[in-house]
């Protein structure tokens, strides 16, 4: 297979990642998404009918037999068609850990855009991993979720896209680590550890272990605190901890278990129901028992118990090899921190375009879509 190529940034214009993006907005999740595939296939075909019914009648009325947004109108009024295929139906991330069948139409889903193909291809099935966050201005703590589906807006909340990989207009899949922020990250480490970078990374640090520090530094809950009112307010920034590999390592972890969830081993947990009715909803974890209580009736334990005290980072701050320079602490000002995207108005690529912008007429990968 061919190499992923990365792409390029410059001290005027840096960033870690090229392309970002919304999920998807359909504005009708109703019609297009479902968890069996032949009633979704039927309330898409009904939709399509509908719709290209009136088309051809010129019929304005808007019967509200089908849901109707601003976009469709404006689809509509320049007399786009709805063409059913079932190409178009795939896997789609609806909800963290909940995939459901997916009518993926540009025309159906008012916010499917080039950048989206451009993240999984002209089919929008092709191979990539995706870190998933919720936007700016959330009602809800900061999430992160990694996938390899297609996910929605309400994903998380507002979800926000930085994908591994790009694919182009001729299908062939590119880096979408810079080769700024790859540059930057080496030069970092290589003055950092001295002569210990070679022992960890004899062909340097790539845009894997780049992604997978990423998704791993997102979810530090020492991060999120140090950083929580930055995350309500601006796209989030990388800091350069001292023990990259450890971070790199367990964000490795995380993304092959939070994106292969339905294939891993179930945890070994015991449910304990008392007798009744449950009358109220708790989900409420006991971190020192290792247990969680789902309501007044029901518990689930045989978790992991933390002992009050323990560290929120297990195993990090060891230094990059045994008997190296330990870590320093990771206080807020001791870090470098790198933008994961471009600001607005810098390069080739808007970092804030709003939720409408230009759509594919052919469902093919472009390069002027939604970057907000």
């Amino acid at each position: 297979s061919r190499e992923p190529k990365s792409t390029t940034a410059t001290d005027e214009n840096p960033s870690v990642f090229d392309l970002f993006s919304n999920g998807v907005k359909t504005n009708r999740d109703e019609w297009v998404y479902g968890f069996d595939i032949g009633s979704l296939r039927e309330k898409a075909i009904f939709f399509t009918d509908t719709y290209n019914g009136m088309l051809d009648n010129k019929d304005f009325s808007y019967n509200p037999v089908i849901k109707w947004s601003r976009d469709l109108r404006n689809e509509f009024i320049r007399g786009r068609r709805i063409i059913y295929s079932n190409e178009k139906l795939l896997q789609s991330l609806y909800r963290p850990f909940v995939q459901r069948h997916h009518f993926a139409d540009f025309t159906m889903n008012d916010v499917l855009t080039r950048n989206h193909y451009e993240i999984f291809g002209s089919d929008l099935r092709q191979t990539n991993r995706v870190i998933c966050f919720s936007g700016i201005a959330s009602s809800k703590s900061f999430q992160v979720l990694g996938t390899d589906k297609l996910p929605g807006f309400d994903t998380l909340e507002k979800t926000q896209c930085l994908p591994l990989y790009r694919y182009t207009e001729n299908g062939e899949r590119v880096s979408n680590i810079t080769q700024w922020g790859i540059d930057r990250i080496n030069d970092h480490y290589k003055k950092e550890w001295g002569e210990d970078f070679s022992k960890i990374y004899p062909k340097g640090i790539t845009a894997e272990h780049i992604f997978a520090y990423t998704y791993a530094v997102l979810h530090d809950p020492v991060y999120r605190h140090d950083y929580a009112v930055d995350l309500t307010r601006e796209f989030p920034r990388l800091p350069l901890y001292h023990d990259f590999q450890v971070w790199e390592r367990m964000g490795q972890e995380l993304l092959d278990l939070h994106i292969g969830f339905e294939s891993a081993e179930p945890y070994p947990l015991e449910r304990i129901d008392q007798a009744g009715d449950a009358k109220r909803v708790i989900l409420r974890p006991d971190k020192e028992q290792g247990s969680i209580r789902l309501d007044d009736k029901t518990t689930l334990t045989g978790g992991v118990a933390l002992p009050a005290g323990q560290p929120l980072r297990p195993g990090v701050g060891a230094g990059p090899v045994q008997g190296a320079q330990a870590s320093r602490p990771h206080h807020r000002g001791e870090v470098q921190r790198l933008p994961l995207r471009r600001l607005q108005g810098a390069g080739h690529r808007p970092a804030q375009a709003g939720l409408h912008g230009q759509r594919p007429h052919n469902g093919h990968s472009g390069r002027h879509g939604v970057l907000g």
